[in-house]
């Protein structure tokens, strides 16, 4: 397994291998400008595939050996050879071959180090430890969580694998190997710690995942057997595949969450891929979890009011067993990584905004999609009443429109809640950051996207119904069947109209504000007493490049400017309207002047 892993990887080494040779003349590490970048690549590549036989074989030796001592009796039952020789001669084979050759290229790279200790630090060796310590951990954990099961289940000898067991073996021991060589090693600059934090992230994000969803299937299989459902569900046992599954899921997934999140990440709190990991992975996807469930719950829901399911309260209900859990899980991951990243945004707010950008117009996307889909089905149900009413030749069935009507309020109760928050935030934060806010990508791209979708829906509905009523009046079709064929056309025309005109008008206001036109960088120097810098950086983000501050002697009275946002935004617009590229800002008190200058 690890093997095959390596050699899927090892493209991703010869890539960031040619990379590296490109800028091999400014080594990112001090102490290695001499350093062959090339053959630092290929000493750390053949030591990863060395490394992979090594462990292929030495897992063959093992599982051999647990066929022999642990299954033997099992096997010999059945009439199979406990004592493989093929199996025998390959695992020696791979385990003579690759350990001299892992153990000569490690050592060649060990003794690197000791003439050069700067190279314990170089981008290669932290991307090489990450990658082999992800490939371990990645290929650990699932197999692990066979033998759990294994062992859940019974433990017994005729489902016991043995390549299971000795695949946890091997990973983990190279893991554990790696992982004491990195933490000796330690990360003294920031390109090496980089590298490391892809390996933190994806394992925290894998272990929550995990621990997620074993969660939400362990309280589902509980709840589906608790006796409220009577005879509802055919065969429902607490103590399943499933419940042993989402044990091990919680288990394994706790624990590396855990480690990796509250362990190795814990002061982690200036890394942008941190804030990947907050806003697109758990903010968004818990959010995404709990409006998915949210959604179903209420469908199912308002079916049941409207009267139009036809099953017994026990089996309809059963929903309750999933959506609840996934609910408060999902909600739960929502809340908490939110809190934290709201909490950490202060010690280095430059670099948040941009994520948090992303995650706010992300969030209206979801409200604004979900919203328009519930409103899509409900003008759909007011154009089935005026069809079937001007309609002679069919007679709709009873309660119709129940199922619609339920799908319809549920996706409204959650996505106009949602849509209405997430956009008055925007709304605030154009009206207090100005140019910096209306020049966001995130926004630019929300818009655009927005208005390109209804542009296309606009167009799409036309020409079906352009399309039908020409069709119908060439084959003498009745205008209730025109009506009945361009019915999905005229919703998303009903839709997609009001949001291309409102959308298209935020979109040009920001362009009537200079959001689209090119950021003329001024030198500009800040006059002012602004011990915590938080004047200068504010001027910074609405600006969008950076300033000189000149740090003004005041009296021990003497407190910081309290420009407020809108006082901060004014501010910046005057510095761009100024003819001069040179301005001196002086902010004394309460009086705020600019000064345009020139040198000699």
């Amino acid at each position: 397994m690890i093997l095959s892993l390596a050699t899927l990887l090892i493209p991703v080494l010869i890539i960031i291998a040619i990379v590296m040779a490109v800028r091999s003349k400014s080594s990112p590490v001090p102490g290695m400008e001499g350093v062959s970048i090339a053959r630092h690549v290929w000493l750390y590549l053949l030591t990863l595939i060395s490394l992979g036989i090594l462990a292929a074989g030495i897992g063959q030796l093992l599982t051999l050996l647990f066929d022999v001592t642990i299954r033997s009796s099992y096997i010999s039952s059945i009439g199979n050879r406990p004592f493989d020789l093929e199996r025998l001669a390959l695992g020696l084979a791979m385990t003579l071959i690759g350990g001299p050759l892992w153990f000569l290229f490690w050592n060649s790279a060990r003794r690197r180090i000791i003439q050069n200790p700067a190279e314990s630090n170089s981008i290669i060796r932290k991307l090489y430890l990450s990658l082999v310590m992800l490939i371990a951990a990645l290929t650990f954990l699932p197999t692990l969580s066979s033998v759990f099961q294994w062992l859940l289940s019974g433990a017994r000898a005729e489902s016991f694998s043995s390549s299971n067991l000795a695949i946890v073996i091997v990973t983990g021991i190279i893991w554990l190997f790696h992982w004491h060589i990195s933490k000796h090693e330690g990360f003294l600059f920031p390109a090496a710690r980089t590298v490391q934090r892809w390996y933190i992230y994806i394992l925290s994000g894998f272990g929550l995942v995990w621990l997620a969803s074993g969660t939400i299937v362990f309280v589902t299989v509980a709840a589906e057997s608790l006796p409220f459902w009577k005879d509802s569900f055919i065969g429902s046992s607490f103590w399943n595949d499933a419940a042993i599954t989402a044990i091990t899921q919680i288990v394994l997934g706790g624990a590396t969450w855990y480690f990796h999140w509250f362990r190795m990440a814990k002061t982690d709190v200036e890394s942008a891929l941190r804030q990947v990991y907050f806003y697109l992975l758990a903010i968004t996807g818990g959010a995404v979890l709990t409006l998915v469930a949210a959604t179903f719950f209420l469908y199912e829901t308002l079916y049941w009011i409207f009267g139009a399911a036809n099953v017994s309260a026990g089996e309809h209900f059963q929903f309750l067993c999933w959506t609840v859990p996934s609910i408060l899980v999902g909600t739960a991951i929502w809340l908490y990584h939110r809190a934290l990243a709201q909490e950490e945004a202060g010690r280095a707010e430059e670099r948040r905004e941009s994520a948090r950008r992303v995650y706010i117009y992300l969030m209206n996307f979801l409200g604004l999609g979900t919203s328009i889909a519930g409103v899509v089905m409900l003008f759909g149900i007011v154009l089935e009443f005026i069809i079937n009413a001007l309609s002679t030749s069919l007679t709709p069935s009873p309660g119709w429109w129940r199922d619609q009507l339920a799908i319809s309020l549920a996706l409204l109760l959650v996505g106009l809640p949602l849509l209405l928050y997430y956009w008055n935030t925007a709304l605030k934060r154009a009206r207090n950051e100005a140019l910096a806010e209306w020049r966001s990508l995130a926004r630019r791209i929300f818009l655009y996207t927005t208005i390109g979708i209804a542009i296309i829906a606009l167009t799409a509905g036309l020409v079906n119904i352009v399309y039908q009523v020409i069709s119908g009046a060439l084959d003498s079709t009745s205008s209730v069947e025109i009506l009945r064929d361009s019915r999905w056309s005229l919703q998303a025309i009903l839709a997609a109209a009001p949001v291309l005109i409102y959308f298209w008008q935020v979109l040009k206001s920001d362009q009537r504000l200079g959001s689209e036109t090119a950021i003329v960088q001024k030198e500009v120097t800040l006059l002012a007493f602004d011990p915590k810098r938080t004047l200068a950086q504010a001027l910074q983000k609405q600006l969008g490049y950076k300033i000189r501050l000149l740090h003004l002697e005041a009296g021990p009275n003497e407190t910081a400017p309290q420009l407020t946002d809108e006082g901060v935004a004014l501010l910046s617009l005057d510095i761009q309207s100024s003819q001069s590229d040179k301005l001196m800002v002086v902010v004394t008190g309460e009086d705020t002047q600019i000064l345009p200058y020139h040198t000699d």
